[in-house]
């Protein structure tokens, strides 16, 4: 998140002063996801944005709480406690040189600052100039740093808990099974390729386990057999095809981006460049010039949106997560699960999706005393900064809650909570967009792998794409793809265990679904249980395969116990 603010304040100790004081001045950008509301209802739950589908820019509105609330309250709070705990000599007013020199308003992200460097600081975010920090001011300051309370994000980096405890990353949203299967390189399928998908697919199933991941696909292959869920990584900036709108969105950007995507010969939005949503076009022509400007793209925040959903989130227990309101007429459901929901129109696939559980409880006992064990090199019970000294100095400022030059075991714990604060008020949506849905289209219980039933159906789930049955599968037969994830800010840093457990996705059973042998012998996962997994003989394993298609399902293994 710092990359965009201040780089040479983060390289105090490692360049020259004077080189890294010029460097925190002049090198202060936008926050990366966009900047933050100058003026908050806290109340107001409401946001949109556009997925520069091919057709047109799709309008999704979105209504988003957290643990029930409306979304900004805890961002609105947290504001407060921070403005409030910088406020060193208590006089009721927080000015920008004392929060600055506060790790309870900086989150021991800026170091140890010095007198100038602060100054030349409160200058740029001290937007009226009376030296006093203002709630508007504090809240750009904190979404500079962390994002604003809610940021459109290019997707995290995906990983996956295999069985033996290892780590390796899961990219399904880069899987293009469209130049695995395309043998002749024609970037269509014909019957013959589909024909041949089912061994295709399987040939790039290295490990042997009956189901391929993504990795695999890409031609990465990852060891192990993935058990479970997905933890986020770093998140990406978002893709061009997502475009937030709102009160930050100025008339310009709105129309420089329309442009880039739908733009004819003669670099203008004119009608028929929104072909999938000519309605749209003309909501916004209000001038009736056949041609949108600069105002009339402002239009984008005040139209009618495509798309209208309520996402709630949970910081504590389970959220109710993720609920399609309305849909304009051209988009239908093709899945509509508890977790993942799949929305289809010409040429366009959209994936829907919100983290129901709350995030896994932070493990800051274990970390503050891993932290201990490794510094306190006088076994005193506590650190100090002398035993502390590492580049990131402010760090031990906010572990040293009292200031008494003593960090406990206590005051580790809370900083470290302190310090994923901003996280948990921020809601961020992951959007990634991929020029096919192949893999999309043969995941259909949208777990991020191809298990072996899925691979078997393959040939028959791509030939349903073909619309015009002229035998070949190619342009807008093979939709593009976007996936939309909303989740809490709240990534990286030490969590506790999850459990291994895949969700319950799709239509299809969970993984985790049948008897106790069932789930024992389904070591991949995937929800069935192959011969190659089964621990009987291949005769009790015929008896049990009532359907004869090779694989054991849930209901096939609970009618066995029976």
């Amino acid at each position: 998140m710092l990359r965009s603010l201040m780089v040479g304040v983060l390289c105090l100790g490692l360049i020259g002063p004077a080189i890294a004081q010029e460097q925190a001045v002049v090198r202060t950008a936008p926050s990366r996801n966009g900047p933050e509301r100058e003026t908050v209802d806290p109340q107001d739950r409401i946001e949109r944005f556009a997925l520069l589908t091919v057709g047109g820019p799709l309008i999704v509105q979105v209504s988003l709480t957290i643990d029930g609330q409306p979304f900004r309250i805890g961002r609105e709070k947290l504001l407060t406690e921070m403005i409030a705990a910088a406020d060193a000599d208590q006089d009721g007013q927080t000015i920008w040189t004392e929060a600055l020199a506060t790790t309870r308003f900086t989150f021991g992200r800026l170091g140890n600052l010095n007198e100038q460097l602060r100054e030349s600081l409160s200058r740029t975010y001290d937007k009226n100039k009376n030296k006093v920090v203002e709630v508007a001011e504090a809240r750009a300051f904190l979404a500079q740093f962390h994002g604003a309370a809610f940021s459109l994000g290019g997707g995290p980096a995906s990983f996956r808990v295999v069985a033996t405890g290892a780590v390796q990353p899961a990219v399904a949203e880069q899987a293009d099974l469209l130049m695995l299967l395309d043998t002749d390189s024609s970037k269509s399928l014909d019957t013959k390729e589909l024909a041949a998908a089912m061994a295709r697919l399987k040939s790039r199933d290295t490990d042997d386990n009956d189901v391929l991941d993504a990795n695999e696909v890409t031609g990465t292959p990852a060891t192990g057999m993935y058990r479970v869920a997905t933890f986020a990584g770093p998140r990406q900036p978002p893709p061009s095809g997502a475009l937030l709108l709102g009160p930050t969105a100025t008339a310009s950007a709105l129309l420089d981006a329309l442009k880039q995507k739908y733009k004819n010969a003669n670099g203008r939005l004119t009608a028929g460049c929104f072909p999938q949503f000519p309605e749209l076009f003309a909501a916004l022509d209000t001038d009736h010039s056949s041609e949108i400007d600069a105002r009339e793209a402002l239009g984008l925040n005040e139209v009618s949106p495509h798309m209208v959903l309520t996402v709630d989130l949970a910081t504590q227990k389970a959220g109710r997560g993720l609920e399609i309101k309305s849909l304009n007429a051209e988009i239908h459901k093709a899945a509509d699960g508890r977790e993942k929901k799949e929305l289809a129109l010409p040429g366009v696939r959209i994936s829907l999706a919100a983290t129901i559980s709350a995030p896994p409880a932070r493990n800051y006992d274990s970390t503050a005393k891993g932290l201990l064990r490794q510094f306190d090199k006088d076994g005193n019970g506590y650190l100090e900064m002398s035993e502390y000294a590492v580049p990131t100095s402010g760090q031990f400022a906010m572990f040293d809650g009292n200031g008494d030059g003593k960090a406990f075991l206590d005051e580790i714990i809370a900083g470290y909570a302190l310090q994923y604060a901003p996280q948990m008020t921020q809601v961020v949506a992951n959007v990634v967009q991929q020029s096919n849905s192949l893999f999309q289209t043969l995941d259909a219980n949208g777990d991020g792998r191809l298990g072996l039933r899925e691979m078997q159906a393959a040939a028959d789930r791509l030939a349903a794409l073909d619309k015009d049955q002229d035998q070949i599968i190619g342009g807008n037969e093979i939709p593009e793809a976007f996936s939309v994830s909303f989740d809490l800010g709240s990534v990286g840093g030490p969590v506790a265990p999850r459990p291994v457990d895949p969700p319950t996705v799709g239509g299809r059973p969970a993984a985790n679904a049948g008897p106790e042998w069932f789930k024992r012998m389904d070591r991949n996962g995937d929800g069935d249980v192959t011969l190659k997994e089964f621990l009987g003989s291949e005769a009790d394993f015929t008896r049990l395969d009532t359907s004869g298609d090779g694989l054991l399902d849930p209901q096939e293994a609970r009618a066995a116990g029976k």
